[in-house]
């Protein structure tokens, strides 16, 4: 750091008596530098040797160390960390120290209120990855067993958070090197774009520069708003896709879509959760969304008419790729062109999507999760934009608002889930930003238009209404588990408050119960059940989590599996599965269920290499995009003092909220948070001159 000038402005993240001590030398000082050099290169050692053997280690719970004892499963693991030699420990550990060296000495330069943001920082990450595996599936009876002896629990606390610390310790001092280099950057020009001709004598820094500059050629694709632009970047992003279209044909259909198209196909539905047929006057049922029946069932009906089922649902799957990718290509160029985010980044953000293999891999699914992805990316470019005129006092426009509309419905009407991230993100611009008549009328015409089509259109589609056991999932499944864990504590009233609200006996819900899903337990919530018993249970419901929060927390255990750095995003290789008892196998009925065409065999093996790759593999983590991204981007906001740019990550933060509450983890439900990255991304690096009205009129 030495010969680096210092920051004095308002957004200061160095402590410049902390940099003259670490980086100033002179005869009089030189032995107390020296000193603290050496200071920070053992810290630095220790913080890698640590890291290490944390990182390798395996998740434990207390009943773990119950079999064998804790000396001995802590030897068992020492011992797996080098069942392949100590060779790649060391050398993992001479890289990390290497990498830490530099990031120990701006942590220690750092004021007070960074090193604070950076240990947030540390702390989340390494806790996703030290307690990736956590959570035992339990079912049934076991559930009330009793939790381990207290010395276990004990130990077990101990020997997790040591590895936790650990880890946190070098995320802490990565985390604040990274918000350094964010600042240096911000501080030398409004954007991230440092100078070409920038170039240190350092080999690394001159190589780093070669390379930008070897690249610049791409300079003017994202340096403008452009058809052609957004056309060449969809274009490389769809080019890099079509080995997964052909691994993945003719397409990944999902449970619930075989259920829609035997809707679509037989004009008969059924409640998917109690398996029972509906009245006969109902052709479909809205638990899954009846838009997306209709789309799928015309690509389903074009096939058959051609003579070629398969042929109409895979050009199905590939119209859902075009669509994702040209909305990438949209995101991107706008980002570049009208928010002035670096042509470097947004280079980054490009190979990305390109490259990394879940996002070619997942554009064949043929899911609701996946055909509302392109509007809710082109509805959050223009919630973008409709943040930056605000804020710059622009124009909005009724044909701006007019889209703005339809993109919010037509994501509505996609995925059900998707209005209320809608709503609830605009209600965060009715608190913080003016202009609140215009968004406050947004939101009631989205509520409005919510309420009423529905009305209009059940009728004439004949679609049976969803019921209000998805919404009320977790309640119903840590109600159960309090009755099955704590039964014999209740009043005789607490108990029949929970089994009221059900139609199977409270014996066979316990025997269904796991801790995998909530799906045994709501498939047995009785539809018919009066206002009265369901508030009922809701308070008992409240109570018992106020005596026994540790209950609820083990009984939905799953709503935390989103957040660590555990499986990698894979919905599976198969053709079509689901529901052959209702009439499932006459979709595709060349494939039995489960099974993969000759393609995704191959798929499936490139993709499992793929996941155990170094690097490559842990960008295929869905952790690094619902817990990771988002938490480090709104750190790097608070970092810069950049409040205002915390608005662009209302949506994915509220998306973060709802991965919480969901009645199972399944990787699609966190789709959003991986496809929109990249508005996650680079809210940071959103420079306020973009979205402050200026004086002046801004160099572009």
């Amino acid at each position: 750091m030495s010969g680096q000038r210092t920051i004095t402005d308002d957004n200061v993240l160095i402590n410049s008596k902390a940099i003259n001590a670490i980086s100033r030398t002179s005869p009089a000082d030189d032995g107390k530098t020296h000193s603290h050099d050496i200071l920070i290169a053992v810290w630095s050692v220790i913080v890698s040797l640590a890291s290490v053997y944390s990182l390798l280690l395996p998740y434990r719970t207390a009943g773990d160390f119950l079999p064998q004892g804790r000396l001995n499963t802590f030897l068992d693991d020492v011992h797996a960390i080098n069942i392949n030699g100590s060779v790649p420990p060391a050398l993992l550990v001479l890289a990390l120290t290497v990498l830490c060296i530099p990031a120990v000495q701006v942590f220690a330069g750092a004021t007070r209120r960074i090193r604070f943001l950076a240990a947030l920082g540390g702390a989340g990450v390494s806790w996703s990855i030290t307690f990736s595996s956590m959570g035992r599936i339990r079912v049934g009876e076991s559930f009330a067993d009793a939790a381990p002896d207290l010395g276990f629990r004990v130990f077990s606390a101990i020997y997790q958070g040591i590895r936790w610390l650990s880890v946190a310790a070098l995320f802490t001092v990565l985390i604040a090197w990274m918000f350094q280099r964010i600042h240096q950057h911000q501080n030398n020009s409004n954007q991230i774009d440092a100078p070409d001709d920038n170039v240190s004598g350092n080999i690394f820094s001159r190589v780093w520069t070669s390379l930008w500059k070897g690249l610049s050629w791409s300079k003017g694709v994202y340096r403008s708003f452009t058809t052609p632009h957004v056309m060449i970047i969809t274009g490389t992003i769809l080019l890099c896709w079509i080995p997964w279209i052909i691994m993945m044909a003719p397409a990944n259909i999902a449970a619930d879509t075989v259920a829609q198209l035997v809707w679509m196909r037989t004009g008969k539905a059924w409640d998917p959760s109690t398996r029972l047929d509906l009245p006969a006057q109902y052709h479909l049922s809205d638990q899954h969304p009846w838009f997306d029946s209709l789309i799928y069932g015309a690509f389903d009906h074009l096939g058959l008419a051609v003579g070629n089922e398969a042929f109409g649902l895979m050009l199905l799957a590939i119209v859902h790729v075009i669509a994702i990718t040209a909305a990438l290509g949209i995101t991107i160029s706008y980002l570049g062109g009208k928010l002035g985010v670096s042509w470097r980044l947004c280079l980054v953000i490009t190979a990305a999507y390109a490259l990394i293999p879940v996002f070619g891999r997942l554009s064949m699914s043929v899911v609701k999760d996946l055909t509302f992805m392109p509007f809710y990316l082109l509805w959050s470019v223009l919630y973008v934009e409709y943040i930056r005129r605000v804020q710059r006092e622009e124009r909005l426009g009724w044909r701006f608002l007019l889209a703005f509309y339809c993109l919010a419905m037509l994501c509505g009407l996609t995925k059900k889930l998707g209005i209320y991230v809608i709503v609830a993100a605009l209600v965060v611009l009715l608190v913080f930003m003016h202009k609140r008549i215009i968004t406050a009328m947004l939101i009631v015409a989205l509520g409005v238009s919510t309420l009423i089509i529905p009305k209009i259109a059940y009728p004439q589609l004949h679609v049976a209404p969803g019921g209000i056991q998805e919404m009320i999932a977790l309640p119903l499944q840590q109600g159960v588990a309090a009755l099955i864990r704590h039964g014999d504590e209740m009043t005789e009233t607490e108990r029949d408050a929970i089994t009221a609200v059900f139609s199977c006996p409270i014996e066979e819900i316990e025997h269904r119960f796991t801790t995998n899903a909530s799906d045994p337990v709501k498939d047995c919530y009785d539809r018919k059940t009066t206002s009265k018993n369901l508030m009922a249970f809701m308070k008992v419901w409240a109570v018992q989590g106020l005596r026994h929060p540790k209950t609820y927390l083990e009984s939905t255990i799953w709503t935390l599996k989103p957040f660590v750095l555990d499986g990698a995003y894979d919905e599976g290789f198969f053709v079509r599965w689901g529901w052959p008892e209702k009439g499932g196998n006459m979709i595709l009925p060349e494939y039995k269920e489960y099974q993969k065409s000759a393609p995704q065999q191959v798929g499936s093996s490139v993709y499992s290499i793929m996941e155990d790759t170094p690097v490559i593999g842990v960008l295929m983590r869905e952790g690094i995009y619902t817990l990771w991204l988002p938490l480090l981007a709104l750190l790097a906001c608070l970092a810069q003092r950049r409040y205002r740019n915390l608005l662009f990550l209302a949506p994915a933060m509220l998306t973060v909220c709802t991965m919480a509450v969901q009645p199972m983890h399944q990787f699609r439900y966190s789709w959003p948070l991986a496809f929109g990255m990249a508005f996650i991304i680079t809210a940071p690096f959103i420079s306020e001159t973009m979205i402050k009205r200026p004086e002046t009129q801004p160099n572009e």
